[in-house]
């Protein structure tokens, strides 16, 4: 109640994690909260831009510091993976906040995609065999979309379904790079993050012009599944093959390979 009624009182944020889902991002909204030039929301995902952009602005602002707390040295920021995949969340962004910088994890699309499915076997959202869910999920896309261009503001509660489209990087990438400058985005890649943790994350501190020798001592992941099962070679093979020319076009558009 505190923070509703002092809403007009608080910022925006000034920096987003923008996603992939099952990238990493809980991880990363950790570590930048124990940097000292970094507040962020006093949860992760506030879901503004995608689920919640109907409400008005001092609902997405109650969930941020108070003015009086921040100086220009201060990086404000939260953390929603949905928003890269979002059709809509790009332009929403560019318009409530211009000059916003953004962070982007990708990750292995393959390992993303069965991460995702056991999320959502684990929290008893799926229920079919994994091959099975894949290959049912054109249709669920084509419906799920329909009904956003329709109703913008429609929320498909169905989301945990669409596992393959949420992997598929460059289209996602372009809808941000059609209203942003690139020097707004940071792409990290989750592999990375995981492996070097302390330089990568010099390299975020570095965009977002915050102290670049701040160094955490002790690294741990957040969110990490504990149910994955044996993913059969059939399955492997299949996503290989479907993801690969994606991954071209995710390449082409960022000018490097990833190495996943």
């Amino acid at each position: 109640m505190v923070r509703k009624s002092t809403a007009f009182l608080r910022v925006l944020p000034n920096y987003l994690i923008i996603g992939a889902q099952k990238a990493g991002t809980s991880s990363l909204f950790n570590y930048l909260s124990m940097h000292p030039q970094v507040k962020n929301s006093y949860k992760k995902e506030v879901h503004y831009f995608d689920k919640n952009y109907d409400k008005p602005i001092n609902w997405y602002k109650q969930y941020f510091p108070l003015k009086l707390a921040i100086n220009d040295s201060i990086r404000v920021g939260e953390a929603t993976p949905n928003y890269l995949y979002h059709p809509y969340a790009a332009e929403r962004i560019k318009k409530v906040i211009p000059n916003i910088k953004m962070i982007v994890l990708l990750r292995n699309p393959v390992e993303r995609v069965i991460s995702q499915y056991f999320q959502a076997v684990r929290k008893n959202n799926e229920k079919r065999p994994l091959m099975q869910a894949l290959l049912d999920e054109e249709l669920e896309e084509k419906e799920i979309f329909e009904k956003l261009a329709k109703d913008p503001n429609y929320y498909p509660t169905e989301a945990y379904v669409l596992y393959k489209s949420r992997s598929r990087y460059a289209e996602q990438l372009k809808r941000y790079y059609e209203v942003f400058d690139k020097e707004q985005i940071l792409i990290v890649s989750s592999k990375d993050l995981l492996v070097k943790s302390n330089e990568v994350l010099q390299k975020i501190f570095a965009f977002l012009n915050i102290d670049t020798q701040f160094y955490l001592r002790e690294i741990s992941l957040l969110n990490v599944g504990t149910n994955k099962k044996d993913v059969s070679q059939e399955v492997i093979s299949y996503l290989n093959d479907y993801f690969k020319p994606y991954n071209e076009d995710l390449f082409d558009l960022l000018g490097y390979k990833i190495d996943w």
